[in-house]
């Protein structure tokens, strides 16, 4: 029975504590209205927000305060409608107090029940100890304590009163303007209060009861007189208001009063202060008109003196110089290998070389020991001498050179290789259309010789949309580690090799008849040094031929003397000759290939027995010797009279 009872027990807690987080989350997501009643003095009023343009009174001495939820964390702010009247303190039904002094009290809704009720307590103030406030905008003011509880006091109209406070340091005042804008005037009993922020705020100080304090927000429609002497041709723009203006140099020119003036100079002139009605002033480009004093603004400063710029280049039809200032961007016009012009102070020049033709600074120095990094298409120089000439050299940038790229015969959507250099850059793609891409040329699958420069570095990505790519590229065997990143180290003749995935290899190997005049190559361009065991990857072209084609020299050659065709056989299989005697093959298995020279049967040390020297040629045909000159002969087969004979 207890474990009946117990299992109810916890089944019911379960159900409240389901219940309450319920509850708990309903009233996160929807928010509460509440009704808050408050009691006192009808010279009390409260409002919902900030805005006390909306408040309500206590009518006959009571406010039932509607605050719907959706407003529950806006303040709700009681305060005193008549400068006759001080709120003492505000009490909850609990006996919980709201914080606040006399001249206003605030609270959250969302600290409170659904229903409340508060008790304000007041007490009267002596009429005779207050000062006047008379505003012609009140709306646009704010008027906060400087001591104390640093309150905000109400500004209810044009014309109100603020009680004196019993401490000392609340009875000086901050007059702001609401959006932080010029206050015309702010005086107390006539005396012009301390302007602060050029007229943004004023700090009124000491007040006692009876005084006045008067505030002019609007500024009256006066006009002072200002005018700009001494060096005025330093002056590059004056703009009032942030409005540029070309009337500053008239006799009648005059500004608003409470406008702002900011002036801006020429590059070619120091200007070193600026007086206004013979003080000087902290800012040399920016001050206000805060009195109605005619204003006479004097300029000091000195003229700086142009530079001078010689630009020595002889391909100066391939060059363009711009030059930068405070006034804007020039083009330079260059008149011959030697232009010499002259620019304004703290200027830039910049120099391009013509892209179109691909020329690139090969030397780019200057007289004062600028250090400038080529080769460069473009140079940026900032100038501070007066004085400066600039030696330039500049060569066309070409890729002369080769590298072989093999990329596998795939279904590429994209694939992409692109050639970087700092003096250009070039891009081939491959299932893309190339002309849709300004710049881009066409890439195929197989072999491809493609321009090369010794400072490039080659990018190259790949992908297709409906199956993942594992993507291999190999340089010069040897696999290549984020290829996408880009890769540097190839050279003039390296073979590049692009895969779709791990390709398959072969093992290949050579037999070659001793003394056999052959020639194999690997990857169209790539001669083997030491045909013996190679693992090719599948598709490798292998060409394998005599090293050129090598003719008898004799004037009527016998038959032992012409070049016959090798003899090649893969895994036993002859193969044919191509035309031109040379056979062609590509892995796609592994491979057992043997190569007879029919050439070599015969050939034997000879000693030639002439009664003179003979010319001696080599196989191809050219003369390298005679036979006085044997020793001086690398091993090898050559052709004496006709006849191949080893040396």
């Amino acid at each position: 029975m207890k474990k009946i009872y117990s299992v109810v027990t916890l089944l019911v807690l379960a159900v409240m504590s389901i219940s309450a987080y319920a509850q708990s989350s309903a009233s996160e997501e929807a928010p509460i209205d509440r009704v808050f009643t408050f009691t006192g003095d009808s010279r009390i009023s409260v409002s919902i927000g900030l805005d006390e343009a909306d408040a309500k009174p206590l009518t006959d001495g009571k406010l039932v305060l509607n605050v719907p939820g959706a407003r529950q964390n806006e303040q709700i702010v009681i305060f005193p409608s008549e400068p006759t009247i001080a709120i003492d303190s505000i009490k909850s039904a609990a006996g919980v107090h709201l914080y606040g002094s006399e001249g206003k009290f605030t609270t959250y809704p969302a600290s409170w029940g659904a229903t409340e009720s508060f008790t304000v307590y007041t007490k009267d103030v002596d009429a005779s100890q207050t000062y006047m406030v008379v505003v012609d905008k009140p709306e646009m003011i704010t008027i906060q304590r400087q001591g104390g509880s640093f309150d905000f006091i109400t500004v209810p109209g044009t014309e109100f009163d603020i009680p004196i406070s019993d401490i000392a340091a609340e009875n000086d005042i901050m007059i702001r303007h609401a959006k932080d804008q010029f206050i015309y005037s702010v005086t107390k009993n006539g005396k012009k209060a301390k302007a602060q922020s050029s007229g943004r705020r004023w700090l009124v100080e000491g007040l006692q009861a009876g005084d006045v304090v008067e505030v002019q927000v609007e500024t009256p429609e006066i006009m002072v007189p200002v005018k700009f002497t001494g060096k005025t041709d330093a002056i590059n723009t004056v703009a009032v208001n942030g409005v540029v203006t070309e009337d500053w140099s008239k006799d009648d020119f005059a500004v608003k009063l409470n406008s702002n003036i900011k002036m801006t100079y020429k590059a070619n002139w120091k200007v070193q202060r600026l007086e206004i009605n013979g003080t000087r002033v902290s800012h040399i480009n920016d001050f206000d008109i805060s009195d109605e004093t005619p204003k006479v603004i004097e300029v000091i400063g000195d003229p700086i003196q142009n530079i001078q710029i010689t630009v020595n280049c002889p391909d100066y039809q391939h060059l363009t110089v711009k030059n930068s200032d405070a006034e804007g961007s020039h083009d330079i016009e260059l008149t011959g290998a030697e232009t010499t012009f002259e620019v304004l102070p703290n200027t830039y020049l910049t120099f391009t070389a013509e892209d179109a033709d691909g020329y690139y600074f090969s030397k780019f120095a200057d007289n004062i020991g600028g250090t400038y990094s080529v080769p460069t298409r473009s140079m940026f120089v900032p100038l501070s001498t007066r004085y400066v000439t600039f030696d330039i050299e500049m060569d066309k940038f070409q890729r002369q050179d080769e590298v072989t790229l093999f990329v596998e015969d795939f279904q590429w959507e994209n694939l992409s290789v692109i050639f970087k250099n700092g003096l250009g850059d070039v891009a081939y793609t491959l299932g893309n259309d190339p002309s849709t891409i300004p710049g881009v040329k066409d890439l195929s699958t197989g072999y491809s010789h493609l321009p090369f420069h010794a400072n490039d570095r080659l990018t190259i990505s790949g992908f297709n949309t409906d199956e993942q790519l594992v993507m291999e590229v190999y340089h010069n065997g040897e696999i290549v580690i984020n290829p996408n990143q880009g890769f540097g180290g190839v050279e003039p003749g390296d073979v590049i090799k692009i895969f779709s995935s791990k390709p398959q290899a072969y093992d290949v190997n050579y037999t070659i008849q001793e003394n056999a005049d052959v020639e194999v190559i690997h990857d169209i361009k790539s001669t083997v040094e030491t045909p013996a065991a190679h693992s090719l990857f599948h598709g490798t072209d292998i060409i394998i031929r005599r090293p050129a084609k090598a003719e008898a020299q004799a004037d009527e050659p016998d038959a032992d003397t012409q070049v016959k065709n090798l003899e090649v056989s893969v895994n036993d299989e002859a193969l044919t000759p191509e035309a031109d005697g040379s056979f062609h093959i590509v892995a796609t298995k592994a491979m057992e290939i043997k190569v007879n020279d029919p050439m070599v049967a015969g050939i034997a040390n000879v000693a030639v027995d002439t009664e003179g020297p003979q010319e001696i040629y080599n196989l191809q045909g050219i003369r390298v010797g005679s036979t006085a000159d044997t020793p001086a002969l690398p091993s090898g087969i050559y052709i004496v009279g006709g006849k191949k004979i080893r040396y």
